[in-house]
């Protein structure tokens, strides 16, 4: 029999591989241990002489086998954190970027007004993270929330209901299964849109991002040729569905900012971009005209 101790060093020496860094390496080999043992993380140091069945070597060996031909960790423990909180994930949902956090920083710097109610949509919602996460933010501020979760898969936006849930959204969102590009836009409108849309080039996908993000769903990367056709569609199309006075952020790619600017001026909007923790422009905010 194993022990705990000796199953994190196990893990620890065989991820090398995969070149992480140190810090990283050991949180991938604690997460897995944890995992394959049914170990809590919280309690993971304090039974590091616990003996282990050989069952769970085994399943250890089968996570480790499907880790190093590139699965990421977040697919294997079937959930990741986003501002603090752990959302459920399936391989139909990208998984969070800490990168997408700026757009909730941003939201509220916007909305520090005092207000009682706000209607949201989260459209392309994948995991609800950005939805779901503002919502909750916003309760915090005594501001109730009634949240739209729209995707076009039918399976993320099962998950994002399910996270609703069990992180307590009150009132039960609104699930909306649509396609952004091409179904009708609903005459509902919003005060907040948050739009974290496919904005990788078919060809990227097919070239330098092809190993890294062979896991996560092409439907919620593929931004098409150019990687902008969910913004045209958004300033063509979506703009109705925002409230006078409305906030739209919208999460774009490096490199994207001064071309999506141009498809969404004059178009009864005032537009900024604001950098993530990097220093890459990441969001785009657009206030309608009252």
């Amino acid at each position: 029999m194993v022990t705990l101790a000796s199953l994190f060093s196990y893990l620890e020496e065989n991820l090398a591989p995969l070149s992480l860094l140190p810090s990283s390496r050991r949180l991938e080999a604690k997460e897995l241990a944890c995992l394959a043992s049914g170990t809590k993380p919280s309690e993971f140091w304090i039974r590091q002489e616990m003996q282990l069945p050989l069952a769970v070597m085994s399943a250890a060996e089968a996570l480790l086998a499907r880790r190093l031909q590139g699965e990421p960790l977040a697919y294997l423990l079937g959930a990741w954190d986003f501002y603090g909180r752990t959302f459920q994930l399936n391989t139909s949902c990208l998984i969070p970027r800490a990168d997408s956090e700026t757009m909730i920083d941003t939201a509220l710097d916007f909305l520090k007004m005092p207000t009682k109610h706000l209607d949201i949509l989260d459209l392309c919602c994948g995991s609800g993270c950005l939805g779901i996460t503002l919502a909750l933010e916003l309760a915090k501020k005594n501001v109730t929330v009634s949240l739209t979760l729209a995707d076009i898969s039918s399976e993320a936006l099962a998950m994002a209901a399910e996270n609703a849930g069990h992180l307590g959204v009150t009132p039960t969102p609104t699930l909306l299964n649509i396609d952004a590009l091409a179904d009708p836009v609903p005459a509902t409108q919003w005060d907040v849109i948050l739009f974290n849309p496919p904005y990788l080039t078919t060809a990227e996908l097919t070239g330098p991002y092809k190993d890294s993000l062979a896991f996560e769903p092409a439907l919620a990367l593929d931004g098409g040729a150019d990687g902008l056709v969910f913004y045209r569609a958004f300033s063509l199309r979506w703009l109705s569905a925002l409230a006078p006075d409305g906030l739209a952020l919208l999460e774009i790619g490096q490199g994207q900012a001064e071309t999506v600017l141009s498809l969404l001026a004059g178009r009864g909007l005032t537009l900024d971009a604001h950098a993530d923790l990097t220093g890459i422009k990441r969001i785009i905010s657009a206030q309608k005209d009252a």
